[in-house]
């Protein structure tokens, strides 16, 4: 008994919590961006691993849709500016000079009414028919080539302006009448539409400007894609500056290929190729109609073709 009484005093003393640092592994959570998928966090950890509690903030740099757009109508008005400028001495003294002054103008109006979008002085629903009737100003310049002859080459200038009151009375319909709404383009005058844009391609697509006729009938397109049959909405986010910046590009390929003689064998096939780009297929052939008429009733043996002059017997 005394022995087991002693056992108990030294019996083994309570067992303490003990304290136990494991080392483990830690790696940092990444986050990457897929395009097209939102934010994923991939753990590359092994299945005992921890996390470090480290939070990974990415790093990005954005501007604002405004600054973006407004940098873009300012660069487009500003080197659209710069082209018109070098050729005016080129048109100073031909019928184009009522062309020239026309898309002075609808660069203008279309760089200013981006500019004023993007630094949000109106609401949107004041700047779609003002964005309508800038955007159908750049209608005028070819429709001005359609009377440049002297010497109604003037006076014609008011058919263009009439032909431009016409197509945008809905954007003034609306901003007088119906502010607040969608402007209404009926059926009639988006087909109506759709004549304009293919009138610069028709005309110019035979000339060496035809990547330049392209380009602004693309602009085009994509501005008034809303009001156009066939599409009906904006195909591109901000349809309005990405339109303006192919115009600007039209602006810079012709300034560019004006810049290369044209090529011809003699220097009347030269001063032809030079009339022919520059009016365009509808005065080109009303030209070479009335050259040949003419070359046929006064037997000069020459016949005026779309490349320059050819003898009848030779072709060349």
């Amino acid at each position: 008994m005394q022995r087991l009484r002693g056992a108990r005093r030294h019996s083994l003393p309570v067992c303490q919590a003990v304290k136990i640092d494991i080392p483990m592994q830690r790696v940092a959570v990444i986050r990457i961006v897929a395009i097209g998928q939102t934010f994923a966090d991939i753990p590359t950890v092994l299945p005992l691993a921890i996390s470090s509690g480290v939070t990974v903030m990415p790093i990005a740099v954005s501007f604002p849709a405004g600054a973006i757009d407004g940098a873009a109508a300012c660069a487009a008005l500003v080197v659209g500016l710069a082209v018109l400028l070098n050729r005016r001495a080129a048109v100073g003294r031909t019928t184009l000079v009522g062309a020239w002054w026309w898309t002075a103008l609808a660069l203008v109006a279309w760089s200013g009414v981006e500019l004023v979008a993007a630094l949000g002085f109106f609401e949107p629903s004041v700047i779609a028919p003002l964005r309508l009737a800038a955007i159908t100003l750049s209608f005028c310049p070819v429709v001005a080539l359609l009377g440049a002859k002297r010497p109604q080459h003037v006076a014609w200038n008011f058919v263009v302006l009439s032909l431009w009151a016409i197509v945008a009375l809905p954007a003034v319909e609306n901003l007088l009448l119906h502010r607040g709404r969608e402007v209404a383009m009926g059926d009639a005058r988006g087909w109506f539409l759709w004549l304009l844009v293919l009138l610069g391609p028709v005309n110019f697509v035979p000339t060496r400007f035809w990547l330049s006729s392209l380009l602004l009938a693309g602009g085009q397109v994509t501005a008034l894609s809303p009001y156009l049959p066939l599409l009906h909405r904006e195909f591109v986010p901000e349809s309005g500056t990405v339109g303006l910046l192919l115009a600007a590009a039209a602006l810079i390929s012709a300034w560019l290929i004006s810049r290369q003689a044209a090529r011809g064998a003699s220097a009347y096939d030269r001063a032809w190729l030079d009339f022919r780009d520059s009016f365009g297929l509808l005065w080109g052939l009303r030209v070479q109609e009335r050259v040949n008429a003419v070359a046929k009733q006064e037997n000069w043996g020459l016949e005026l073709t779309w490349s320059g002059f050819r003898t009848p017997e030779s072709g060349e």
